[in-house]
């Protein structure tokens, strides 16, 4: 089974409001499908031109041109990466959502200081991404300093809903 994105949809899909329990409760989301837009095209709302293409213009890979959408597997996972200090964002394909859960506890992943956010698009549905000590308490992003990520896979757990 195949699963269809329009870029409206997967912006949609990142911008969800979050939950205060969320680790990236307080970053990124709530801008805006227009905001998204403008980091791709520079287009804003009160500009002249458009629409214009340029031959040398990187594509966004995997976008059906003539339907707008774009195709996922059914179990691949799409993987949103805000960079915090310079406002740009990066969509990737993941092969599965196991694939997803490792990058996540790597150094590359919620251990990384330049993640303004980090969101998981699953079977057209954001996965609410929580982070828990061993008692259980719930951590954001704003609590964890790099020291406490030394040792990540042991003192917390990551988890998808």
């Amino acid at each position: 089974m195949v699963q269809v994105y329009s870029l409206q949809h997967l912006f949609q899909l990142i911008d969800q409001p979050k939950n205060p329990h969320e680790f990236y409760s307080e970053s990124s989301g709530d801008f805006g499908i227009d905001y998204y837009i403008n980091r791709i095209t520079r287009f804003t709302p009160k500009e002249n031109r458009i629409i214009c293409g340029f031959g040398d213009e990187i594509p966004l890979y995997g976008l059906n041109i003539e339907e707008k959408t774009i195709l996922m597997e059914e179990n691949e996972v799409i993987l949103f990466l805000y960079i915090s200090h310079n406002e740009d964002f990066i969509i990737e394909r993941w092969k599965s959502i196991g694939d997803v859960l490792e990058f996540m506890y790597s150094a590359n992943g919620i251990q990384n200081e330049f993640w303004g956010d980090i969101g998981i698009i699953d079977k057209n549905q954001r996965k609410k991404c929580y982070v828990q000590t061993q008692t259980g308490n719930f951590v954001t992003k704003d609590d964890i300093t790099a020291k406490e990520f030394a040792d990540l896979g042991s003192a917390y757990k990551i988890e998808l809903r």
